[in-house]
C-alpha cells in the first residue's frame, strides 16, 4: 500500500517546527472515504444483512465448536466447509419441520428432502 506525504504550504500558521507539518494519506484514500460514506448511507441494508447472513456463522462457530479448520489444504478445507454447512442446514430443517417430518422426507428420497428447502 503506497502512502503519500504532503507538506503543508501554510505551515507557519499551525506549527513552529522547521520541517513543517506533514499530512499522510493512503494512495486510495478517496476510495476508502467513498466506501465509508456509502456504508453510512446504507446502514439499514447492512443491519438487515447482518441479521440474515451473519446468523449461520454465529450459530456454527460456538454451537458446533468450529473455531478453526481441522484439515489442511484448500480442497480439504472446502470439503470441510461443505460438511459444516450441510450439518447446519440439517439442524435448521429439523428445527423448522420437526424430527418426524424430517425422517419421513429423508426416507422419501433426496428429492422430497430438497423440496423442503424451497418452501422455507
Amino acid at each position: 500500500m503506497e502512502i503519500l506525504a504532503v507538506i503543508c504550504e501554510k505551515k507557519e500558521l499551525c506549527t513552529s517546527a522547521k520541517g513543517g507539518r506533514a499530512v499522510t494519506r493512503f494512495k486510495d484514500e478517496e476510495i476508502i472515504e467513498k466506501v465509508t460514506e456509502n456504508t453510512i448511507k446504507k446502514e439499514s441494508v447492512y443491519k438487515k444483512r447482518g441479521a440474515i447472513v451473519e446468523h449461520p456463522f454465529e450459530t456454527i462457530k460456538p454451537h458446533f465448536g468450529y473455531t478453526y479448520f481441522l484439515t489442511r489444504g484448500l480442497e480439504s478445507v472446502n470439503i470441510e466447509v461443505i460438511f459444516i454447512c450441510l450439518a447446519y442446514n440439517f439442524k435448521r430443517l429439523i428445527n423448522i419441520i420437526g424430527v418426524k417430518e424430517f425422517i419421513q422426507k429423508f426416507k422419501g428420497g433426496s428429492a422430497s428432502l430438497l423440496n423442503s428447502f424451497y418452501y422455507f
